[in-house]
């Protein structure tokens, strides 16, 4: 596979609540999931559904916009992306950083 086509997915942090969407469909309804690991291309997630008391369990888990995400041969593992509170503050650490980068310019 050419490396140079491959989307990134998004960073996130070990600990951070995501969304898993089974078969890796995003028609799906998302069921939160906690990451427990972070490898370079994938995920490893603990799922909450409301109809289970213990956790789903799944490893190397794609991004939705990641190349194979769904595919027959990775759609056991489904699919995660960013909550919408997760969307939110990403938008608001980049208005930090500019705001960052603007104070530190030198004023003429």
């Amino acid at each position: 596979m050419n490396e140079t086509n491959r989307t990134v997915p998004p960073p996130v942090e070990l600990g951070e609540i995501v969304l898993w969407y089974e078969d890796g469909d995003p028609g799906q309804r998302p069921l939160p999931a906690l990451v427990t690991a972070v490898g370079n291309q994938t995920l490893n997630l603990n799922i909450f559904s409301p109809e289970l008391q213990n956790m789903r369990v799944r490893d190397g888990v794609l991004h939705l916009s990641q190349e194979g995400c769904g595919s027959k041969y990775n759609r056991e593992g489904g699919g995660w992306d960013l909550t919408p509170q997760g969307r939110r503050l990403r938008a608001l650490v980049e208005v930090v950083r500019e705001l960052e980068a603007e104070a530190c310019e030198p004023r003429r």
